[in-house]
């Protein structure tokens, strides 16, 4: 799972308009992505690119087109684990507009097209709203895979207000604010608690949820790389230290740019940004 700002931020993705991003997330095999601010800086046709390349898609439940009435992306995803049915519902921060290039979301005449519903008590009724929808739909689990950070945004559209003006959502996968937070439990609209985590940036950590058996469910940041198989081929013992666990290796030959993809382990990871993965535990 990807919390959002995955396309653009490094050289790889910044030359290729965030399209070698996108290869490696389907060479990973990413299930769920959220959007970001930051997926809008090459224009809004340039992410729809982008979003028919990535297998998975983008969800977004409040980036909506104000010409069609219609959202843009899918709300949510529901995905079956074992039997176990856990939705995903996307969340975009509304301060994208101010942060990207606001003529993006305007027509001709600079009127405003699109919304991230950013005004008044918006954005919690579109979440519950999904949230809701996803319940009726035999979702077990419901988590909120954002792009809205916990501090230093405006404080409105923050997760922890989002999880205070909502019920029925059981974490919150976050990202925007690249703060590390392994697990901040804070209360819901019916004072019912609600796991918020977050990796900080740059693959400075691995996000995991897990599920026990008996229904819990626990977040927590994994700092340290598996141990490698020898079909990765990494040189000695190179894949220990910080600086050699990239997930891109650029290099250039003859002018062209070849990507070597490593996979770590079976964690789904962002070359970039936040990640996220989680796994249904067969014991408590």
């Amino acid at each position: 799972m990807d919390a959002g700002d995955s396309i653009q931020g490094g050289l790889i993705g910044s030359m290729s308009h965030g399209s070698y991003i996108i290869d490696i997330m389907n060479e990973v095999g990413y299930d769920v992505a959220a959007i970001g601010n930051h997926e809008f800086d090459y224009t809004i046709p340039m992410l729809m690119k982008r979003a028919e390349e990535l297998d998975c898609g983008y969800i977004s439940c409040n980036f909506k087109n104000l010409e069609t009435n219609e959202l843009v992306f899918d709300p949510y995803r529901i995905v079956d684990m074992d039997g176990t049915k856990v939705a995903f519902v996307g969340v975009s921060t509304p301060e994208t507009i101010r942060y990207s290039t606001p003529v993006y979301f305007q027509n001709d005449k600079g009127e405003y097209i699109y919304t991230f519903c950013e005004y008044g008590n918006d954005l919690y009724d579109t979440v519950q709203e999904k949230v809701d929808k996803v319940k009726a739909e035999g979702a077990d689990y419901v988590i909120l895979l954002s792009h809205l950070g916990e501090s230093n945004v405006e404080e409105s559209w923050s997760s922890v207000k989002v999880a205070a003006n909502t019920t029925d959502v059981d974490a919150i996968l976050d990202g925007h604010s690249h703060e590390v937070t392994d697990q901040l439990t804070v209360k819901n609209k019916n004072g019912e608690d609600v796991l918020i985590s977050q990796t900080g940036t740059k693959l400075k950590n691995i996000g995991k949820l897990t599920i026990t058996k008996d229904g819990k469910i626990k977040t927590e940041l994994v700092d340290k790389v598996p141990e490698p198989d020898s079909s990765m081929e990494f040189p000695d013992d190179s894949w220990k230290e910080a600086e050699n666990r990239t997930a891109v290796k650029r290099l250039f030959k003859a002018g062209r740019m070849a990507l070597t993809f490593i996979r770590l382990s079976k964690v789904d990871f962002d070359t970039r940004r936040k990640c996220f993965s989680l796994s249904i535990s067969s014991s408590s």
